[in-house]
């Protein structure tokens, strides 16, 4: 299995489709995507046509919407069907007033937790967050809170773990990897912008 995710950085997605389909990839999570033209071949939300979140499956692997909850901007449940199946938390974080960035995600987590522990769980998409900025937040609120938040649901950072590079410290900040570990629950922290994706590492 090869997940992905890649913050597209706005624009066309017609001419960005070919670059992730040539890495043949089973599960793509786009933030900053506009609503495709076509969307028979993949699943997008937002509230605004120019930028929002698009997901997309290949092979053997189909997605659907799962139950929608009022959460901050932006995290939704995408239900994936497959060889492994498992539950997708897409999140592309903003600047919310009550919510900012990490905290979003925080409260995104709180808020769909009896589904993430009802089922093997990948949470993947721009968390607009680092363990470098947690001096701007309280020790729950920020970036390293969040990542004790996971740890407790039993979440793990594909990234950090199959690199084996700490929080805040990643060698190439645009590259992430989805790996489904045993337990068949990952998260990733890191996006792509500008250079394009990148090939993740597959699971066994």
């Amino acid at each position: 299995m090869r997940i992905v995710t890649w913050n597209c950085c706005r624009g066309p997605v017609s001419g960005k489709l070919p670059v992730l389909a040539a890495l043949s990839l089973s599960v793509t999570v786009i933030p900053e995507c506009p609503e495709p033209v076509d969307t028979n071949s993949m699943l997008w939300f937002g509230n605004n046509p120019r930028q929002g979140i698009a997901v997309a499956a290949s092979g053997p692997y189909r997605i659907s919407p799962a139950e929608t909850r009022d959460v901050p901007p932006y995290a939704f449940p995408v239900q994936v069907t497959g060889p492994t199946s498992f539950l997708l938390l897409a999140i592309w974080s903003q600047r919310n007033p009550d919510f900012r960035y990490v905290r979003a995600v925080i409260r995104a987590v709180e808020i769909y937790r009896d589904l993430i522990v009802s089922q093997p769980t990948v949470i993947a998409g721009d968390f607009n967050s680092n363990t470098i900025w947690d001096y701007k937040r309280q020790p729950t609120q920020n970036h390293s809170g969040l990542v004790q938040q996971l740890t407790s649901l039993g979440l793990v950072s594909a990234y950090h773990h199959f690199f084996g590079e700490a929080q805040g410290a990643e060698s190439d900040q645009r590259f992430a990897s989805a790996v489904i570990p045993e337990n068949h629950i990952t998260w990733t922290t890191a996006s792509f912008r500008k250079r394009g994706p990148q090939r993740f590492a597959r699971s066994k």
